[in-house]
């Protein structure tokens, strides 16, 4: 084994152990999820200040119910607590976790023991904090399962395991937090591994910004470069005002106004850095091309939505949350599972498509969907203004009835709105294909294969923009030999158990031809089939803007390749019909002319031997 493998194998390893180790926090803090809902939500029902030069607390308001009134608190006591997570950021307490704190009163102090009390703004908004715990188990699981097979499909290269790091730590584990109880692992956290993300989250994912693509970075500029380690200083200070916190260091430091500047700073430091690196991939994005450039677009619309909805649930915290907290964070995490969804399919799919596909999809079934539900809900109200069922079971059946009917209805509304949206929104699609389909319908007219080739080639570069094309046509010796070719360096003949020609013939479908073999030139191969027998094959280069053929032009795009296979195959066998046709005509005049001369040749044997017996019998006259 190479170092590289070795290196990629270490990698592999110690990314399995850390999302083992992130699975089984997470586990063990969604087996508490019911302190993030109505059920076992808590809180102590008191807002607490700045710490003095002791790290007390003092208590700044508290309702006359509240756990610490009822154990002798009073405003402007000053409170210590055991467990560093019961002020943690966005920390949720649960109706079952024992908060030891120590409580001085004057010059008395004491430790004791609450448990917090319901919250009543959990009791009131009951539905939204289920949403919101469950969101929060969802991604918590699913950021570090894509971090994971990022991080081990792409290993290789260095800024996706920055990538993979940012998944399984901050928007995967560091979401389990906000669940997890009042306990020393969750102290632990809060302490060691919370600062570091904290701190680190935004850099790491700013040096990914400046390292992808690994071909064209903006690493390679030198004030680049130190400028990131202007961050990357400005970012230790951050993590040290962290631990300091974290480990109870220097406590007149942390009751000073320094430290809160620092806290202030770190704030606008974070949006700095946030707009830094969507420009960043803003930028590669219009440098780059083909599948990096698609894989940059999603990142940058993915992961821009990501830390767009984290500033928005800050600045609405920062502001007292004139959003309710619960609203907030059930947007953040709708956002949130939405973009991890499609960053993963998007990056870790065979293919990427492009985002105007997805746009025209998603107009599709977001219409569709609307249409149904209005259809649906104007019947039922027509229904039960106009007639009057009684019983379940009678409005039950007319329900199936309409069920039936939609179901029914849904393919042409399907058709009518997919076809609505193609011209209203995507009206260049729609008459880019229609150009190509009115092509196929007429091909069938030309009567030359040369003239067919030629148009063809046009029809489809014209449709797709891809950077040339090449025919492969199967020849007496059972290779592919070039037909025609706008395509740079496309080979004369490609053998018959090349790889691609192995796919083409297994799959009978479009193969990416980069995917298979980096000898031939182009990006997808189209077979010609006829009556399962590979003809030849469309060899297509890669389009002019650099983006992936989408799934409906290839869709199209094979259709076209098959039926020209076939119109080739008519003209092929048009042509050997006609030879036929010919040799047998010219059999038919050689057999009249063989049968000519046969009759000739008898007719001159004929005389030939009426003349030899009228010699013998001038000859015997004259001996007679």
């Amino acid at each position: 084994m190479n170092n590289k493998s070795l290196s990629l194998w270490s990698w592999r390893a110690a990314l399995l152990v850390l999302y083992v180790m992130a699975c089984a926090f997470g586990l063990w803090a969604s087996s508490y999820w019911e302190n993030a809902t109505a059920a076992k939500a808590g809180t102590l029902a008191a807002s607490f200040g700045a710490p003095d030069a002791q790290l007390r607390r003092p208590i700044l308001e508290m309702a006359p119910d509240s756990p610490l009134a009822r154990a002798g608190a009073k405003v402007n006591d000053l409170v210590r607590f055991d467990h560093k997570s019961v002020l943690g950021s966005l920390q949720q307490l649960g109706t079952d976790d024992t908060i030891g704190l120590t409580l001085r009163s004057g010059d008395h102090a004491s430790h004791i023991a609450v448990h917090p009390m319901r919250d009543k703004f959990f009791l009131a908004h009951a539905t939204a904090a289920q949403l919101a715990a469950t969101l929060t188990i969802i991604i918590g699981f699913l950021a570090p399962l894509i971090g994971l097979l990022i991080g081990w499909r792409l290993g290789d290269s260095l800024p996706m395991r920055l990538f993979a790091l940012l998944l399984i730590l901050p928007m995967g584990a560091d979401v389990f937090r906000a669940i997890a109880p009042v306990s020393a692992i969750t102290d632990f956290y809060i302490q060691f591994i919370n600062p570091l993300q904290a701190s680190g989250q935004f850099l790491v994912f700013t040096l990914f910004t400046l390292l992808y693509p690994e071909d064209q970075p903006l690493w390679r500029h030198r004030w680049i470069r130190r400028s990131f380690y202007v961050l990357l200083a400005a970012f230790a200070v951050l993590y040290a005002r962290d631990q300091i916190a974290a480990l109870d260091l220097f406590p007149s430091l942390q009751s000073s106004g320094a430290f809160e500047l620092v806290t202030l700073g770190a704030y606008i430091l974070s949006c700095l850095t946030i707009a830094v690196s969507l420009i960043s991939l803003g930028f590669s994005w219009r440098q780059a091309s083909g599948n990096t450039r698609q894989r940059l677009g999603w990142i940058s619309a993915c992961m821009g939505s990501i830390y767009a909805s984290w500033f928005l649930a800050l600045v609405d915290q920062a502001f007292g949350w004139p959003v309710p907290l619960l609203t907030c964070f059930v947007c953040t995490y709708v956002v949130n599972l939405l973009a991890l969804t499609g960053f993963a399919y998007a990056l870790l799919r065979h293919r990427l498509f492009d985002f105007g596909f997805v746009v025209n999809r998603a107009l599709v079934v977001t219409i569709i969907s609307t249409l149904l539900l209005v259809l649906f809900s104007i019947t039922e109200w027509g229904v039960d203004k106009l007639l009057h069922f009684e019983g379940r079971e009678k409005n039950a059946f007319f329900d199936a009835l309409v069920a039936l009917g939609v179901i029914l209805s849904f393919h042409r509304i399907q058709h009518w709105v997919s076809h609505k949206v193609d011209q209203t929104f995507f009206h260049h699609w729609y008459e880019a294909a229609g150009k190509l389909r009115h092509f196929l319908d007429k091909a069938a007219h030309i009567s030359q294969p040369e003239a067919l080739q030629d148009k063809f080639m046009q029809a489809i570069l014209e449709f797709c923009g891809a950077r040339g094309a090449a025919f492969y046509v199967l020849d007496a010796a059972g290779n592919y030999a070039l037909q025609a070719s706008t395509l740079d360096m496309a080979p004369a003949a490609i053998d018959a158990n090349h790889d691609v020609a192995i796919d083409l013939r297994h799959g009978g479908k479009s193969v990416y031809v980069q995917d298979i073999t980096q000898s031939l030139p182009g990006e997808l191969a189209l077979p010609m089939m006829v009556r399962g027998r590979l003809n030849g094959f469309l060899l297509l280069g890669q389009r002019a803007r650099g983006d992936r053929f989408r799934p409906d032009q290839i869709t199209l795009l094979s259709t076209a390749a098959h039926q020209y296979g076939l119109d080739m195959e008519s003209l092929r066998v048009e042509a050997m019909e006609r030879r036929a046709s010919e040799s047998e005509r010219k059999a038919e005049l050689l057999e009249n002319e063989v049968n000519a001369l046969r009759n000739h040749n008898q007719d001159l044997q004929s005389t030939n031997q009426g003349l030899f017996e009228a010699l013998n019998g001038a000859k015997l006259s004259r001996v007679g």
